[in-house]
């Protein structure tokens, strides 16, 4: 497409992004109502501007002819609707490259941007907004002018000592009074035809964020230059005084944000803009087919500051039934963390989720009082370990037990590797893993043909996968007691290890020790397991009651 001209959005593959920036009335009546800068024009306003910024931003992009006279060392920023323009290769293809450029609204573009980088400012901002469009500012029917609200945005985002220029048609630009701003330094105005097939008046504003002293013509109001023709050399004595105004005094700016941060905070929000096109989840946690599925995106990531390494860690519950996630301690807390989040839940994951977690509160539990064996398993649903005041004393840790005192109480103790101190409780996860175990039998063969009877040694694997429970100790070491420790992480062998690694120091949380399990209850608390008799009394009672009866009666 040329570049002189710019033809309306009312083409059917835009329609649909065109209703949703604007009202109905407005597009069907006026179109796109956007015209290209020609290419001499816009070369024109930029040489008269204070300086040579380090990034520009425009907020309607089109081709980018109002950004291509910049130079190759500054950066650019927009945003664009028409995706016939905001596509990257076509921007190059018109010569320019620009640094982030998002398809989408403007208006959504700078809400996002006030939610999420409030304090966000530009060197310099160029605009050539929509004339006389009613853009849509949310979901409850309110509209603002396109040229007011651009206005508006481009002044608020402007560092101290940030400039730029503004097109607008010439009636609307006086009735709002934007030739008159405090800022303005330049208002030109131009004859009908400056854009071609438009018949109506242009004007533009140059303006500059600094104080009266650092614009030309101080203390009072902006030169005013009306070109008779569309000849940009009309003028060129005066426009020549204020370049050199400008080489002589300087413009400093002093607020703006380096242009890294500039894009990544683009970024994001275009990140943001592409997800509102795209169309968001109803919910971020749903039931489908009897499993939950999750939908965390950008925007909810954003609004509730979930890190990506949250979302990352509950992402394990996406595709299973919640009863499936309320069999293990770690998934049963990510469940009821996923609930404090704030998340939107469809009602009926909300009714299956409380639901797996009443039924996971009564979990089974034992006739008989446990064993210690079995105590490591019911270990595994509670949350955290608390060290034994004073470790058993019929234990004798590899190389000594080894104490200090901390404050007035408080004692610390080394044993086997782990570092405890008496008294506190210590977090725990589980996890699985999975184990080989190699190991010979020997077994009687009997030969009925000679009948002799010889003994053969079998070579036999064992493998699977058990439960393990981790602890973390006072020096940020892992700590894994299961029912078959590896040799290879026994805490000789990772103390040898921590030891003799090449290059700088390793990182504690990098290495884990493997202890057995029955290793346990000799430094930690024995947690408490209630049995059916202790949870269920008035029921046990009455079963007693009525077995001793039916005795009665077969006796008697």
């Amino acid at each position: 497409m040329p570049e002189e001209s710019r033809s309306s959005r009312g083409a059917d593959e835009n329609l649909g992004d065109m209703l949703g920036a604007a009202t109905a009335s407005s597009v069907n009546s006026k179109g796109n109502a956007q015209y290209f800068t020609p290419s001499h024009w816009a070369r024109h306003f930029v040489e008269m501007l204070p300086s040579a910024p380090s990034h520009v931003f425009e907020p309607q992009a089109g081709d980018g002819a109002l950004v291509r006279p910049f130079g190759m060392t500054c950066v650019r920023f927009g945003v664009e609707l028409d995706r016939r323009f905001a596509d990257p290769q076509v921007a190059e293809s018109n010569g320019v490259r620009w640094r982030t450029l998002i398809h989408g609204s403007c208006v959504q573009f700078w809400n996002l941007l006030d939610e999420f980088h409030p304090n966000l400012r530009f060197e310099c901002q160029v605009a050539n907004p929509p004339f006389s469009l009613r853009w849509k500012l949310g979901d409850d029917g309110r509209t603002v002018d396109s040229v007011e609200h651009t206005w508006a945005k481009i002044t608020e985002r402007a560092a101290e000592g940030g400039h730029g220029f503004f097109i607008a048609g010439r009636g609307q630009l006086e009735r709002l009074g934007i030739h008159k701003h405090p800022w303005a330094y330049l208002y030109s105005t131009f004859p009908g035809g400056l854009f071609p097939g438009v018949g109506v008046e242009i004007a533009v504003v140059h303006w500059h964020n600094a104080r009266e002293r650092f614009r030309p013509g101080a203390s009072k109001p902006s030169m005013h230059l009306h070109y008779g023709s569309l000849n940009p050399e009309e003028h060129q004595f005066v426009t020549d005084n204020i370049q050199a105004w400008y080489a002589r005094n300087g413009c400093r700016v002093v607020q703006s944000h380096e242009p890294g941060r500039i894009a990544d905070a683009i970024r994001q929000v275009g990140h943001l803009v592409e997800e509102e096109r795209k169309g968001r989840p109803e919910f971020n946690v749903a039931l489908v087919n009897g499993v939950l599925r999750l939908r965390i995106d950008h925007l909810t990531m954003l609004r509730r500051r979930l890190a990506d390494a949250e979302v990352k860690r509950v992402s394990v519950l996406d595709g299973l039934h919640p009863l499936m996630l309320v069999q293990e301690v770690e998934t049963r807390r990510l469940l009821e963390e996923l609930r404090r989040w704030g998340l939107t839940v469809q009602p009926e994951a909300a009714a299956a989720i409380d639901d797996a977690l009443k039924q996971a509160a009564h979990m089974a539990r034992p006739i008989l009082p446990v064993t210690d064996f079995e105590r490591v398993a019911y270990a595994d649903d509670m949350d955290a370990l608390t060290a034994l005041a004073t470790p058993a004393t019929d234990f004798q840790p590899v190389g000594g037990p080894s104490s200090r005192r901390l404050g007035a109480s408080a004692v610390q103790v080394a044993i086997d590797g782990i570092t405890l101190t008496c008294g506190n409780r210590y977090p725990l996860t589980t996890g699985t893993y999975r184990f080989v175990e190699n190991f010979s039998r020997r077994k009687a063969h009997y030969q009925e043909s000679t009948g002799v009877t010889t003994t053969v040694t079998h070579n036999c694997t064992l493998s699977g996968e058990d439960r393990y429970i981790q602890i973390i100790d006072d020096i940020g070491l892992k700590h894994r007691f299961m029912d078959r420790p590896s040799k290879d992480r026994s805490p000789e062998a990772v103390a040898a290890r921590l030891l003799t690694q090449d290059g700088p120091k390793p990182d504690a949380k990098d290495f884990w020790c493997e202890h057995p399990d029955s290793l346990l209850w000799k430094i930690f608390e024995r947690p408490e397991v209630t049995t059916l008799a202790d949870a269920y009394p008035a029921a046990v009672e009455a079963n007693r009651s009525i077995l001793a009866n039916l005795a009665t009666t077969v006796t008697a």
